[in-house]
């Protein structure tokens, strides 16, 4: 008997094969605060431009019972004239859903390193979740999960911190259209840093010998709605409670996404998110929580606009407006980003 050396008779028999899809993006930003400054800082009005160079690469892989996905985002940025905030960005993730029957099981798993080049400020952070998407129930969609993660700082111990958390999410599509998501977590963030103590008979504040221990519970709801627009509504709400003066809150955030095309080539994309967030104590340290101001995003305002030049090929125009809490509680600087650039995908 004859054996077939047809494309697609070899390409069955070898299984699914990986899909890749990669893109690169060059860009001009200016940055009015690149320093992360409040107003009242001798740093405000720092201002200065930096060019970036992003790479991101996506493969996937998909059987009848089985989902494969990694993920890899590199970026350099290089300011002009501050070469202090020059940095490496590199980001890798991986998914792996599996299918038996009516439940679904799977890993998610991701990972980052910052990397300053004339800085101290390296770090390196990472989670990993297991989780079990259930038989749906009255259409309801359940999914149960568990994540642990941590941060770590090359040169600065005091700022690390490990967490972990169990999630249900409750999802139902209404139509082809909309979909609903409910999310209720549970967050537990042990930091290196000692907790602080407020002596009040004795004016003073001091570091305790425990350990600080954050414990977050949050809810999130998430509105998706998708036809001739893309439009993206969250409100998250959540209570931290800690045992170091100063840093328990109640936070309400709410985040809109619109995507709207104007043309068959021209894309409009909106991103906004403004968050009311209220500590317990009035009077709050002035103790640095943190050293990176990137990894909080309090309020803003993103506008996209791009154009489709060829069928690989777009120019992107963006503006960005930030009003976000520092790395010292309840103070806030303002940044304004103005970006050009092109995305190249292959």
């Amino acid at each position: 008997m004859a054996v077939s050396n047809s494309p697609d008779l070899l390409h069955s028999q070898s299984g699914p094969s990986w899909r890749i899809k990669n893109r690169l993006q060059t860009s001009y930003e200016y940055d009015d605060n690149i320093r992360e400054s409040p107003d009242s800082d001798s740093l405000k009005n720092l201002t200065d431009s930096s060019y970036k160079i992003l790479f991101h690469s996506r493969a996937s892989r998909k059987t009848q019972t089985s989902l494969f996905r990694l993920n890899y985002h590199g970026g350099l940025q290089n300011y002009f004239n501050n070469s202090i905030e020059n940095k490496l960005i590199n980001e890798l993730s991986g998914y792996a859903l599996f299918s038996s029957q009516n439940i679904q099981f799977g890993l998610n798993a991701s990972g980052r390193l910052k990397i300053y080049l004339n800085d101290i400020l390296d770090s390196a952070s990472g989670s990993a979740e297991a989780f079990l998407v259930l038989p749906k129930i009255y259409k309801l969609t359940n999914k149960l999960a568990l994540k642990t993660g941590g941060l770590d700082y090359k040169d600065f111990s005091i700022f690390n911190y490990r967490t972990s958390n169990i999630s249900w999410t409750v999802s139902r599509s209404l139509n082809n259209k909309l979909s609903l998501q409910l999310i209720l977590d549970n967050e537990k963030i042990n930091f290196d840093r000692n907790a602080i103590d407020n002596n009040f008979d004795a004016k003073s504040i001091n570091s305790e010998f425990i350990k600080q221990s954050d414990d977050q519970l949050g809810l999130k709801l998430n509105l998706n709605y998708t036809k001739s627009l893309l439009v993206n509504f969250s409100y998250l709400f959540k209570n931290n409670n800690s045992n170091s003066f100063g840093y328990s809150y109640n936070k309400h955030q709410f985040v809109l996404i619109l995507g709207l095309p104007l043309t068959r080539s021209f894309w409009l994309r909106g991103y906004g998110t403004i968050q009311i967030k209220k500590y317990d104590e009035r009077s709050l340290p002035v103790f640095l929580t943190d050293i990176d101001t990137e990894r909080e995003e309090s309020n803003f305002f993103i506008l996209d606009i791009s154009k489709d030049i060829s069928p690989n090929l777009s120019g992107l125009l963006r503006m960005a407006f930030y009003n976000n809490e520092s790395t010292i509680r309840s103070r806030f600087y303002n940044k304004l980003l103005l970006t050009g650039g092109i995305d190249f995908r292959f």
